[in-house]
């Protein structure tokens, strides 16, 4: 890559600015993804393994993160928008968050991501508190992620939520009939068992990490 060059895609997913491109590049840490980049007429793609850097923010939070070893030539500003413009930039950014979410989901299933990466009830009131003493804006843009985060997962093929209903229409809509109401009981039963589970393996991981 060159100086000038602007990166289209990383992984596969979109860059339409550099705030995406931080975000994505952050999914990927020592893992080798396919970048794509234009320079002047000509498009370029290539193969690259990132690198691995981990930052302490002033609560002594870590986080493991791509970097890709590029400085970015993108001039900041504000810019105010209207009513309509700023609903579409809203969902275009609930879309990217989405995608992210599902790539980094898809990470901890596959074993790439450690499951200390995930956080609980703990760790989200210890995160909810600081972002709230950087200020307001910091504060709404949590508040967002959790509740994007959340719609996400209740939409799940797990019963006793949302995507688990979803799930048990698709099976009637496809067998013609009802599911049984004993299926749907030991269903419903081993989701709750799953949720709960999932739950106290959470809250004590968030506790190990305090203590550590």
């Amino acid at each position: 890559m060159q100086a000038g060059d602007k990166i289209l895609s990383v992984a596969g997913h979109k860059i339409e600015d550099a705030r995406a491109l931080i975000r994505t590049v952050s999914l990927y840490p020592e893992m080798t993804v396919d970048i794509v980049w234009l320079r002047d007429q000509d498009q370029f793609s290539q193969k690259v393994t990132l690198a691995e850097d981990v930052q302490i923010d002033r609560f002594g939070n870590k986080y493991r993160r791509g970097l890709l070893g590029v400085a970015l030539d993108a001039p900041q500003s504000l810019q105010r928008s209207g009513v309509f413009e700023a609903m579409g930039e809203a969902v275009s950014e609930t879309v990217t968050m989405v995608r992210l979410m599902l790539t980094a989901t898809g990470q901890v299933i596959m074993g790439v991501r450690s499951l200390d990466d995930l956080g609980g009830p703990v760790k989200i009131a210890k995160v909810t508190g600081e972002q709230a003493s950087l200020g307001i804006l910091a504060f709404i843009q949590l508040v967002a992620l959790i509740s994007i985060n959340l719609g996400l997962v209740n939409l799940f093929p797990i019963p006793m939520l949302d995507g688990g209903h979803l799930l048990f229409h698709l099976f009637e809509a496809i067998k013609g009939s009802p599911v049984s109401a004993r299926i749907q009981e030991m269903g419903y039963m081993a989701g709750f068992a799953l949720i709960i589970s999932l739950m106290l393996f959470l809250t004590l991981n968030d506790l190990q990490s305090l203590v550590q």
